[in-house]
């Protein structure tokens, strides 16, 4: 027999309560949702019911074995009956840890500010303007950790959707569609690329439906930045070229002539290497611009379409595509002038 499952929240504020309707979605498991005014006696006579405060009580997940109080413990639950990519348990017991680590963070770091600067616009709570002034630079100060770690991944762990996505892009749904405008947008940008991304997946867009941001100029801006890009740079692949050996090789020479200790040489060493990575990969994420930029160009609407949203290499060419475009636009005056190290055999 099928499982029933029901998700009981506010009918008219189900951020929380999307939580678990999103994660059901990618586990291929069905959930049902139910105002809190419908809540079954089971629930409401259930002594932990009885110590939960007004805020913390909703939503509540109710199964066959008794309820789940709260977003998180519900959502993990449904997750543990479906996708095991949704907890990390298909990666190992680290990525298992790291899903857990950003859960914890959100909770922690992010969930607080971010309601406090959201709920008095929504008429949920009052506070004074240097209260507002606080919480809106501790939000931002959380989610730039975030914006930080997002600059060289796609998701917040592993090459997948994780619970970890979901619980912050849930958490960050009410600040994007009433609080975010594009200068937010084009400060957090790889926030951005990542919440857009995931707000077109089938799966939540199932759930949240197609809401209109208050992010939207910065979203349509991308799809101008993205052509601008390609057709400015596409030059640029042939003529920067960089043997990451002779590189290597003249730096490892400078480092040995330093004088430094050999701790410090292994340490600038790898400072070295790992520059050279992240420019390979910004290089490689200029090419996927341009050839994603082509397919827009030669369409009639030169429009993005949900494929292209969905798609990872949509993801990846974000960031590299939107910075590429400002340096372009902010005064180098012919593409030539933006150097973009490319290995020879990339």
């Amino acid at each position: 027999a099928k499982m029933s499952l029901t998700i009981y929240s506010y009918d008219k504020h189900r951020t929380s309560a999307n939580t678990v309707l999103i994660v059901a979605q990618f586990s291929g498991v069905e959930v049902e949702f139910k105002s809190n005014e419908q809540v079954p006696e089971d629930i409401t006579n259930n002594a932990y019911a009885k110590i939960r405060n007004y805020d913390s009580r909703w939503p509540v997940l109710h199964t066959e074995s008794g309820p789940i109080w709260g977003s998180t413990p519900s959502a993990r639950y449904v997750a543990s009956l479906g996708a095991t990519q949704l907890t990390g348990q298909d990666q190992g017991y680290f990525a298992q840890s790291q899903v857990d680590q950003w859960i914890d963070f959100v909770n922690n770091e992010v969930k607080l500010p971010v309601i406090s600067w959201v709920y008095p616009l929504l008429g949920f709570l009052q506070i004074s303007a240097e209260e507002l002034t606080l919480v809106k630079r501790a939000a931002k100060q959380a989610l730039q950790t975030v914006e930080s770690h997002l600059l060289h991944n796609t998701f917040l762990v592993g090459e997948n959707v994780t619970l970890a996505d979901i619980v912050l892009f849930t958490q960050l749904e009410d600040l994007f569609t009433h609080a975010v405008d594009d200068k937010f947008a084009q400060k957090f940008r790889n926030l951005t690329r990542w919440f857009l991304t995931l707000a077109h997946a089938p799966q939540v867009a199932a759930v949240i439906g197609n809401p209109e941001w208050k992010a939207k100029g910065h979203f349509d801006h991308l799809t101008s930045s993205v052509v601008s890009v390609a057709h400015e740079s596409r030059e640029l692949t042939a003529e920067e070229t960089h043997d990451d050996e002779k590189s290597h090789a003249a730096e490892d020479l400078k480092i040995e002539q330093s004088g430094l200790s050999k701790e410090e040489k292994e340490k600038k060493r790898s400072e070295h290497r790992e520059k050279q990575l992240a420019i390979r990969k910004e290089a490689q994420a200029l090419v996927a611009a341009e050839s994603l930029a082509r397919q827009i160009a030669s369409r009639p609407s030169k429009k993005l379409t949900e494929k292209d949203l969905n798609s990872k290499a949509f993801a990846s060419i974000y960031t590299p595509a939107q910075l590429a475009h400002e340096k372009i636009t902010k005064g180098a005056s012919s593409p030539s002038k933006i150097r973009i190290n490319q290995p020879k055999n990339f």
